[in-house]
């Protein structure tokens, strides 16, 4: 008797999870401001100006700069990305609002960025973090290129954004535990 109902539960648990759920091809792991930065090879804020559609599904954007983190960036730039969805692209971004790019520099020096870099509006909080993690952007000279900032401080043991399980997906283990003791006991029952 309890062998059957809890394969019936199993039953219905493994029929929510599987059908009440969404499938979501892009799926990115939650990280620290630091962690994002230590993945980028150019952090910078930026107003957009425009964005056209390029080849093989590609956006790019064209960027009024405003501050610079981390690498060279000139005051007006471009960043390429795909136009959203399975692909994790960045897709249509607000133009006049500040915008936090995380970007790396491709084989032929282009920025890209995608849905899971950190590539974020700007609030109070981010500028803060970005700075603690940082150091204060760096000022753009009169030829549009930025003065050279200290290099990203490594984030200190304990200040969060590491440790155990952050961003972890827990419940596809708590699914396969209960449909295991389900199975289980079904088998027992049947002995």
């Amino acid at each position: 008797m309890i062998g059957r109902l809890l394969a019936a539960f199993a039953l219905a648990l493994t029929t929510l999870v599987v059908f009440g759920t969404p499938a979501h091809a892009c799926s990115c792991i939650r990280s620290s401001t630091a962690e994002q930065a230590a993945g980028a090879t150019h952090v910078f804020v930026g107003t957009i100006t425009s964005t056209s559609p390029g080849q093989a599904r590609l956006l790019t954007y064209d960027i009024d700069v405003s501050e610079v983190y981390k690498g060279d960036v000139p005051e007006v730039t471009q960043l390429r990305s795909s136009s959203g969805g399975a692909s994790c692209g960045l897709g249509k971004l607000p133009s006049e609002r500040s915008i936090a790019f995380f970007a790396t520099a491709d084989t032929a020096g282009t920025l890209v960025s995608n849905a899971c870099s950190g590539t974020t509006l700007v609030s109070g909080g981010l500028s803060r973090e970005m700075s603690a993690t940082m150091g204060d952007p760096a000022l753009l000279n009169q030829s549009g290129e930025a003065v050279p900032q200290p290099q990203a401080a490594s984030p200190q043991p304990g200040s969060g954004g590491e440790g155990a399980g952050e961003g972890a997906v827990l419940w596809p283990w708590l699914v396969a535990l209960l449909l295991a003791a389900g199975g289980a006991a079904t088998w027992t029952a049947r002995r």
